[in-house]
């Protein structure tokens, strides 16, 4: 897996040139429990998602991304395989992931938790 990083935490601009460098973004939780910021993150990059079908991470990106349902990890290697293969259906993703994440405010986000939290108190 000489093409494969596994990087661990790093700092803001460290993410940054990752990021730049990417192909694909994975996302493997299998529970998120709160808004996935490093897809955010990525989509902002251009940088094509492919994340667990998970409430959290498939809650705030919808169509931006591909989502993968068990079993896993095969539902990985196929979404992988598709998106590696087909440019174009790589380049939507990313186009669609850039657009959402334009639109992506804190105060909305904010505005937005508050609303999820009234409803669960």
């Amino acid at each position: 897996c000489k093409n494969i990083s596994f990087v661990g935490f790093k700092n803001d601009k460290e993410m940054l040139n990752y990021l730049e460098e990417s192909d694909m973004l994975l996302i493997s939780s299998s529970h998120e429990g709160g808004t996935p910021l490093v897809a955010l993150e990525a989509m902002a990059a251009g940088v094509p998602v492919i994340a667990t079908n998970v409430p959290g991470v498939r809650d705030y990106i919808v169509d931006t991304a591909v989502l993968v349902s068990e079993p896993y990890p095969q539902g990985f290697v196929n979404a992988i395989e598709g998106l590696w293969n087909d440019s174009i259906s790589r380049s939507n993703v990313s186009k669609r992931g850039r657009k959402y994440a334009t639109t992506f405010r804190w105060d909305i986000y904010v505005e937005h938790l508050i609303a999820l939290y009234s409803r669960m108190s």
